[in-house]
């Protein structure tokens, strides 16, 4: 089926978004590692070859598979450099005259791929047309990068009062992410069903939201974030909206994670004494 009128002008974005990202690789030198500059090669090469694809597409004749295909590769290639970035930041341990740029200019280039797929697709949700998985990559990262951000910078008491507004507004964006996260995926009755007379364990953790060990560990992430957020309140750093009940999303987040280490991933290595100390923060 060739393209339709929207997916006709969303493969003309697409071209664009290639040439676009790959002007940016082609001007980036602040890695200071080998690896991650080896790294960032390997991205420059593949957005290459993306941007070749693009421009050899019939747009006569090109479908919606054929937009899909090329905008899921255009979402692995922007995650992939965006890591790079992350771990760069990481390394830097955040430092503060640059960190919330650098955080923005992140997160800004995994929303265009939201903002290409609403382009590209109209009709569609970006779940739809990305996939659930790299949709839960991208609310995952964005919600891990603002954890490990906070976690660099809540302990260090004096740079935490000089940024108590952005950080405040960063431990509840993390939060909404974490917590988008873990709801894209939904199992449907049927699997339920099945799961039900087979594999006990996966069931309940099914029924957690639990998918693989990084919905674990969103759920921990998330706890650990309503507790900073809770306990600036309490040192009388924020103020509480009462629209964002921090403490009830803390509590259930960590009641799920302490839920499924304690039961069907008892013995995996995973524990929940940070957990239970937290939650004990919250509620009390």
């Amino acid at each position: 089926m060739a393209a339709s009128i929207n997916t006709f002008s969303g493969i003309v974005e697409l071209i664009c978004e290639a040439n676009t990202l790959n002007d940016h690789l082609l001007t980036c030198n602040h890695l200071t590692s080998a690896e991650s500059q080896q790294n960032y090669e390997v991205c420059k090469a593949r957005c290459s070859k993306l941007k070749e694809k693009t421009e050899q597409l019939n747009l006569k004749t090109s479908n919606d598979e054929d937009a899909k295909s090329i905008l899921e590769e255009y979402a692995q290639i922007v995650l992939d450099v965006t890591y790079i970035d992350e771990n760069q930041l990481v390394e830097d341990d955040f430092p503060e005259q640059t960190a919330n740029t650098r955080i923005r200019n992140v997160l800004n280039h995994i929303d265009n791929i939201l903002l290409v797929a609403k382009k590209t697709f109209p009709n569609l949700q970006p779940t739809d047309c990305l996939g659930v998985e790299i949709m839960e990559v991208i609310l995952w990262r964005k919600g891990a990068l603002l954890y490990m951000y906070c976690h660099q910078v809540i302990p260090d008491k004096e740079r935490l009062k000089r940024n108590v507004m952005e950080i405040k507004q960063i431990l509840y964006d993390g939060i909404s992410y974490l917590r988008q996260m873990l709801d894209v995926r939904k199992p449907d009755c049927q699997q339920l069903s099945d799961l039900e007379l087979h594999v006990n364990d996966t069931l309940q953790l099914i029924k957690s939201g639990i998918y693989t060990d990084t919905h674990l560990l969103a759920l921990m992430y998330c706890g650990e974030m309503c507790y900073w957020y809770v306990q600036a309140v309490r040192d009388g750093l924020f103020d509480l909206s009462p629209e964002f009940a921090v403490k009830d999303i803390g509590s259930r987040v960590l009641k799920s994670y302490i839920k499924a280490v304690q039961g069907p991933l008892k013995g995996a290595g995973w524990t929940c004494d940070r957990a239970e100390e937290l939650l004990a923060v919250i509620v009390s």
